[in-house]
Formats: structure tokens, C-alpha cells, sequence
């Protein structure tokens, strides 16, 4: 059976074998995945915030917060019988980045335009993959344990700055040292507050699929984390995230487990499992490539498609216009300029919106 062409959109980057040079192409690559609503999650595939746009969910709040980077990083230690891993590293003060933790990204591509890693260390190997339920400030960071023993523990460490996303890294006003956080846990859900902003919605996570998982209370400030592209752009660089402890995650060979961040309510966070999700989000990039003109109907226009529809939002804040617009049996549609940094912009959508809507 002839495979369906939204499986066969996979993009592959090649990883030199040499240290240094895996490095280098780990972090000069980034990654985007958007909601449909104006927010997303962006990295570098080596795992390092390099530019202070970075983060696991960047959330589209109603006005006028806008854009809030809600969850900064997300740390990775593996725990087997062959011993400890860090599958994921930060460029701090006082030295680089290590080349031999990057090596443990054996490889790096894009499914439907989706991120998926895959770390090897010491016979074990882990597939990690992310993405975000559409229409939702939520997103789903997904485990699954391919090879080595028949279990193994992941350690999951969350670090926040709640702050906006075009915000100074080291912002004094709400700086993680001044900012009072508080974690606190109601059966399987672990809530995270910042005191400082009143209006801001808290930070959730829950751990769905693992066998067995708990969470270990550690708060503490990390230490400074550099910014390297901020540097180059000659902005501060350099601060520090607030850590409330970590999570024991415990894997099962051939099985998923997914930890997943919100800020949305928790009827909405838990509606679909990741699985279901996961499902889903296929399934509508299906239908965007299936409906595309005959002309992009190959590997390279589909992966067109796809990129095309991270720009086309419905603007999460403006509730009037979304009321206005319903009266009237239409929705409110808007397109992003450009990511990170851009929002909306009358000019840049006149530009694009042949291309965007109607090809």
C-alpha cells in the first residue's frame, strides 16, 4: 500500500559525527510549533534557549498580556542501569556547552512538520517528540523508551521567568529572585503560581501514561543562563529561572508518557489524552495537504502547506472582536508577520495572503 503523503513528509538534518561540529549544527537549528492562536513552542534541537523568544509554551493571553513566556526550559537526566545521562543542556556562565552531552541527540527531524529527537547513551535510546493541542495554550512533550532495559527513570525539571516574550532576560521588575513562586500539587495536577503578576493564569502540569511517577520539591534559583544570540544582537544575555523541583518519571519500554504544561482550565487541559491528541493534530494536517492545489501535492509542497498554516491564527485576545464577528456567523482570522518576534501586521498581511489562503 502506497504510503499517504502527509506520512511521507519527513525532514531529516544530518549530524556530523565529529563533537564540535554536532554541536554546532544542533544549535544553529531551531524548531517551531504553533496553536493556532498566536502562541507556540520554539527551541533549538540541541535543547539551549539561545534567544529570550525560546520556550517549551509561549502562551496567547487575552489583552493585554499578549504573548507570555509561561514554561523557559525543561531540564532531561536519564536514569538506567548503565548510569546517569543529561539529554539536554544550558550555556552558562563560566563555560559552553558540552559537546559530548550534545552527542546523545543521535538524530533530529521533522514529522508533518512535528519535532522528534531520538538520544542514545550507554545501549539506551529514547524518542521524544512534541507538539500542541490546536487551539489551546498547552503542550505535550512525549517520551517512549525504544530501547535498553525493561525500565527506566527520567528526571523532568521545569524552569520559569514569567515574563513577556519580548521582555528583557533579565528583567528586575519580575526576575525570578524577586518573584514569589509557589508549586503546589491536588492529586495528579501540580499547579504553578507566580506571585508577582495577579492577572496571569497558573502554570499546570500533569504527567499522563507513565506506570509510576512523583514529583520531588527542590525550589531553587538556577544559575545565570546564557543567551547567545541575545549577545550577538548586543541585548542583556544573561538570567537566571526559578525551578520548583523536579519530576520522577517512570518508562516502560515500547510505551509513551507525556508530560504536558498548560495554562488552560483543567476541564480543557484534560478534554483529550495525548494519544487522542496526537491523533487529531495528524489527522487535520492530513486534510490541509489533501485540499492543497495539485501542484503541492509532493513531499517538498506539502511541507509549504504546513508552514503556511503557522501563520494563519485566531487571535486569542480580542473578545470583542470574536463577539462582533459571531453575530455575524463569521469567525475572526488574523495572520502573524513573522516568528518569533512579529504579531500581526496590516502590511505584511495584504503581502501574504494570496499565498497563505488562496494557493
Amino acid at each position: 500500500m502506497t504510503r499517504r503523503l502527509i506520512d511521507r513528509v519527513v525532514r531529516t538534518l544530518p549530524l556530523p559525527e565529529q563533537p564540535d561540529a554536532r554541536l554546532s549544527t544542533l544549535l544553529e537549528t531551531e524548531w517551531l510549533v504553533t496553536n493556532g492562536i498566536g502562541g507556540y513552542s520554539s527551541c533549538t534541537a540541541a535543547g539551549v534557549t539561545t534567544r529570550r523568544y525560546h520556550g517549551l509554551l509561549v502562551a496567547a493571553l487575552p489583552n493585554p498580556l499578549g504573548r507570555m513566556v509561561m514554561l523557559n526550559h525543561l531540564g532531561e537526566r536519564l536514569r538506567a542501569d548503565e548510569g546517569t545521562s543529561h539529554l539536554n543542556v544550558e550555556e552558562r556562565v563560566g563555560g559552553p556547552v558540552d559537546p559530548v552531552a550534545a552527542s546523545k541527540v543521535s538524530k533530529f527531524r521533522l514529522e508533518s512538520g512535528l519535532p522528534v529527537w531520538e538520544y542514545s547513551s550507554e545501549g539506551v535510546c529514547i524518542e521524544k517528540r512534541i507538539m500542541m493541542p490546536r487551539g489551546q495554550n498547552t503542550v505535550h512533550v512525549t517520551y517512549r523508551l525504544l530501547e535498553g532495559p525493561e525500565t527506566a527513570t527520567l528526571e523532568l525539571r521545569p524552569a520559569v521567568h514569567f515574563r513577556g516574550y519580548e521582555s528583557r532576560v533579565d528583567a528586575t521588575t519580575n526576575s525570578p529572585a524577586t518573584t514569589r513562586y509557589t508549586m503546589m500539587s491536588a492529586g495528579d495536577m501540580h499547579v504553578l503560581q507566580g506571585g508577582n503578576e495577579q492577572d496571569l493564569p497558573p502554570l499546570k502540569f500533569l504527567v499522563a501514561g507513565a506506570d509510576t511517577h512523583r514529583f520531588i520539591s527542590d525550589a531553587k534559583l538556577t544559575s545565570e543562563y546564557i543567551y547567545p544570540v541575545e549577545q550577538s544582537r548586543g541585548y542583556e544575555f544573561r538570567g537566571t529561572l526559578w525551578t520548583p523541583g523536579h519530576f520522577e518519571v517512570t518508562l516502560r519500554l515500547g510505551a509513551s508518557t507525556t508530560l504536558i504544561a498548560s495554562v488552560e482550565l483543567d476541564e480543557v487541559m484534560r478534554a483529550l489524552s495525548p494519544g487522542e491528541a496526537a491523533v487529531l493534530e495528524h489527522e487535520r494536517r492530513r486534510r490541509l495537504v489533501d485540499a492543497a492545489a495539485p501542484a503541492l501535492q509532493d513531499e517538498i509542497g506539502a511541507e509549504l502547506v504546513l508552514a503556511a498554516d503557522q501563520f494563519i491564527i485566531t487571535p486569542k485576545g480580542r473578545l470583542a472582536d470574536a463577539t462582533r464577528a459571531a453575530a455575524l456567523g463569521n469567525e475572526v482570522r488574523t495572520v502573524i508577520a513573522g516568528y518569533h518576534w512579529f504579531t500581526d501586521w496590516g502590511r505584511d498581511t495584504m503581502i501574504s495572503l494570496e499565498g497563505l489562503t488562496l494557493a
